[in-house]
């Protein structure tokens, strides 16, 4: 079969009428941009009743890391990239890849001796049963969910003493804000104010569950987030995650914490998000996640609701990049800046 699909000519459309068992397509399908339909119509005429297809594409995820690498080197160096923006790459929410008019359904009843056998496949995005994302992508997320399938004991979230925990909430922006912020500090009961402010400012060490409940490190024990809240953001963005807090305290599942936060957000029983609100992340000693450990300091701006082309992100020499969080109902601003919190530069990749 591969000896035969050698000498074939580069064509969406292949000459194949229910020829095969499986169809499985590489790095392919991001790229087909003038008729995007095509290769999926070649593969349904190509599969035999009960046959599968399986595809494996990029997404926006894959080539993020490199793409904002490049948009920060191009405006730190002058430069712009050698190769424009790869458009092919679709995606309408975290995880979830979309093409135009892919939504199909197969049905094939050929005789009343296979009226038992007949295949219905129903495809989201690209291809059947599942929606899949990046290879490498998936097999990380896997890889992290089997290290943290479950909340861990209380203790592994814990700091060891107050001392260390407000040192290290007030490394999340320059001495100059967070010294005369307010601190809290997470114990066993949830997060309690451990130094009161004078300048509106909140700085506290999130922990993992700050992320999406489908962020696969979200009972991640390693994580320590120094994060300093502006005025606008401590008092209208903070209290979403001092409540999932005091839920996973609670003992709450992370399907539970998610319709809770939920509610509360549709029924304004969390505070609208007010404008102006952002924070930084500057902090030496952050841990972001396992892969990106303290990754750069940087600047965030929460905005309600998609808002990225509004602000020109993620785009060729703009240094901002944009991250859509659809379960606070926000777009999250990022810019990276040239120095840690305590003057020390940062490196630049």
């Amino acid at each position: 079969m591969i000896v035969r699909a050698a000498g074939l000519p580069i064509t969406p459309a292949l000459p194949f009428e229910c020829a095969f068992d499986a169809v499985f397509s590489n790095a392919v399908l991001h790229w087909v941009k003038g008729d995007p339909d095509a290769p999926l119509a070649s593969a349904y005429r190509a599969l035999r009743p009960g046959g599968r297809f399986a595809g494996e594409l990029g997404g926006h995820a894959c080539v993020a890391a490199i793409w904002s690498r490049m948009v920060y080197s191009s405006t730190v160096g002058k430069y712009q990239p050698a190769f424009p923006r790869a458009q092919a790459f679709r995606m309408n929410r975290p995880g979830r890849l979309t093409y135009p008019s892919v939504w199909f359904t197969i049905r094939r009843d050929y005789e009343a001796r296979m009226r038992k056998n007949h295949l219905k496949i129903i495809a989201s995005g690209f291809f059947v049963v599942a929606v899949l994302v990046c290879a490498m992508g998936q097999a990380q997320a896997q890889a992290e969910k089997a290290l943290y399938p479950a909340k861990a004991p209380l203790d592994q979230y814990l700091m060891p003493d107050k001392n260390s925990e407000i040192a290290l909430a007030r490394s999340a922006a320059p001495a100059s804000i967070s010294e005369q912020a307010e601190v809290m500090v997470l114990g066993s009961d949830g997060y309690t104010t451990a130094v009161k402010g004078s300048n509106g400012f909140l700085c506290i060490v999130e922990r993992s569950w700050g992320a999406a409940t489908t962020d696969p490190g979200f009972w991640n024990p390693r994580v320590r987030a120094p994060i300093c809240f502006n005025p606008a953001a401590a008092k209208t963005f903070a209290p979403i995650y001092l409540m999932k807090t005091k839920l996973v305290l609670a003992g709450k599942s992370k399907t539970e914490i998610l319709a809770a936060t939920d509610s509360a957000l549709q029924k304004k029983e969390l505070p609208v998000l007010a404008p102006a609100a952002m924070c930084y992340m500057m902090s030496k000693q952050q841990y972001l996640n396992d892969e990106g450990k303290s990754w750069h300091p940087h600047l965030m701006f929460f905005v309600s609701s998609d808002a990225a082309k509004t602000w020109g992100a993620d785009l060729p020499g703009s240094p901002v990049i944009a991250a859509d969080d659809p379960q606070e109902r926000v777009t999250i601003f990022m810019v990276w800046v040239a120095k840690w919190s305590d003057g020390a530069p940062a490196p630049h990749s």
